[in-house]
């Protein structure tokens, strides 16, 4: 499309779309049977990302890009990463493991490179060896933080039209490490549970983990949420239901 047209109604609300009833959902008794299933649509998204803007090491090349390229790559890794995240959490909870031992504290040394090393190769080793980059993807969101100071009376932060690419490329880079080995993954996110779980009764505490339910409407959706459409609502009911056995609120198969 060459150049923009505004739409003579403005902008529109969501009560100006058709209503969207979406299908009802059948879940599997058994939640192993498509979790083969689920990791294969998430490689085929993950591919689909990096076949329309380009794996790690091209963006890290391409160092910039205009903001139009930024957001529309951020909101394709934004769902897949909210996929992958109740993709690891329904495997996990899926697993049956040995007693949690209780944990250790750790006797070796920091490893944290010195503070003058430039701070992408600090961060994520040799830039042209993805796999040398030293990436983190979290499964549990991060808890409420402190407010930050006021920026009253200060000017205003001026837009950045050219955003830098390196976080883009280590989220790839990231997402393509737990589809690869999601099996490690899962299996060191269930030891996690079940220490929050064994600590909780000496705090004299319940864990509670909640699951935000998935809102999507066809006429207002963005790519990434399309991207992920097929199997996102059956991937969050799984989740739903396996975070509620797993506090002993729902019991029931189906």
């Amino acid at each position: 499309m060459i150049g923009k047209t505004k739409s003579p109604l403005g902008k529109m609300k969501e009560e100006d779309y058709p209503r969207y009833t979406p299908p009802p959902v059948v879940l599997p008794d058994d939640d192993r049977s498509v979790i083969l299933d689920l990791r294969s649509f998430a490689a085929m998204v993950w591919e689909e990302i990096t076949m329309v803007f380009g794996p790690s090491i091209y963006l890290v090349r391409l160092a910039t890009s205009e903001r139009p390229f930024f957001r529309q790559t951020l909101d394709w890794l934004r769902n897949l990463e909210l996929f992958v995240r109740r993709f690891i959490a329904v495997t996990a909870l899926s697993m049956t493991l040995p007693p949690v031992k209780p944990a250790k504290a750790s006797s070796r040394p920091s490893s944290a490179q010195p503070a003058e090393a430039p701070a992408f190769r600090r961060c994520s080793g040799h830039w042209a060896d993805v796999q040398s980059w030293d990436v983190r993807f979290r499964i549990m969101p991060r808890g409420p933080s402190e407010p930050g100071p006021s920026r009253e009376g200060l000017p205003r932060t001026p837009v950045v039209q050219t955003p830098m690419l390196y976080g883009l490329a280590r989220r790839i880079e990231a997402l393509r490490r737990v589809l690869s080995y999601h099996e490690a993954y899962a299996r060191r996110f269930a030891r996690s549970l079940d220490r929050m779980r064994a600590r909780a009764p000496r705090a004299n505490d319940r864990v509670l983990l909640g699951v935000k339910p998935w809102k999507f409407n066809p006429y207002m959706a963005s790519k990434g949420q399309h991207a992920v459409r097929e199997m996102m609502p059956l991937l969050t009911g799984l989740c739903e239901r396996a975070v509620a056995r797993w506090q002993g609120l729902d019991p029931r198969p189906g």
